[in-house]
């Protein structure tokens, strides 16, 4: 049955019918948060839950039910809050589901209150640039916050983007470049007031009418109403490649037949 929401949520009409019944969202809550990392129902729940990140009725029981705290934790720790190491599958849509979250005030102000940029800058780094992407547009989202953006002053976030930056551009890498000077105007704004901690995004039902290997894209859309930009601009900056997509597209096909379709 987990399997079969998470193929289901990998399309519009598939997400309407499960955020439809908000006790299945919060029964995959709690199995992803009890089950070991990467067994068959972690996978199967973490994928539907990456998926359904992005609607709004999700996200706020998501919120509620500390799903926020749960990955930051994941994220964070090679040990995964007891549940074992986390794959690159985990990290990956673990990563992707936390930038969804961090679209809300709501989930901004839990991410706030963990030690997430920590967690942002192991990862900012990482082989996977996925998962960089999902850190970056995280980081975006958060500093917007002006709480949180004093505190990555402090921290030095300044000067690891700026070496970031230079080490990308050494490897002419266009895409790093420019996902990280996009940091750093968000994290050095011309008004040093600026702040958008009430301001939401939430994928609108109306309009969800993108699969699954589109939603990432769709975050970056997100982000782009948000910051004023326009939404090709911000998929300049945060949206994955077409090499990526690819691998990304492989591996959930393998996990989906691995895990589920030797029960049917």
């Amino acid at each position: 049955t987990l399997g079969l929401l998470a193929v289901l949520a990998c399309e519009a009409v598939g997400r309407n019918y499960v955020v439809s019944n908000i006790a299945c969202v919060e029964r995959m809550v709690e199995l992803l948060k009890a089950k070991p990392l990467d067994s068959s129902l972690h996978i199967q729940a973490l994928a539907a839950m990456q998926r359904l990140s992005l609607r709004r009725a999700a996200q706020d029981r998501m919120i509620e039910m500390g799903l926020v705290e749960w990955v930051v934790g994941v994220l964070g720790s090679s040990q995964g809050e007891g549940q074992g190491t986390p794959s690159e599958f985990s990290l990956e849509f673990g990563s992707a589901m936390l930038m969804n979250l961090a679209l809300r005030s709501a989930g901004k102000r839990k991410c706030v209150e963990q030690d997430t940029l920590t967690v942002a800058l192991n990862l900012m780094e990482h082989w996977n640039p996925q998962i960089r992407t999902h850190v970056n547009g995280t980081l975006y989202s958060l500093l917007s916050v002006s709480s949180f953006r004093m505190r990555a002053k402090s921290a030095g976030l300044d000067g690891v983007l700026r070496s970031i930056h230079a080490q990308a551009t050494s490897l002419g890498d266009e895409i790093s470049m420019r996902q990280i000077e996009y940091l750093l105007e968000q994290l050095n704004p011309q008004d040093q007031n600026q702040s958008s901690d009430g301001t939401e995004s939430g994928e609108d039902d109306e309009d969800d009418d993108e699969n699954f290997l589109e939603e990432e894209e769709l975050a970056g859309l997100l982000l782009g109403d948000r910051s004023g930009h326009s939404a090709e601009e911000a998929l300049r900056h945060f949206a994955a490649s077409a090499k990526v997509l690819e691998a990304q597209q492989r591996e959930f096909q393998a996990c989906v037949g691995k895990n589920y379709l030797p029960t049917l």
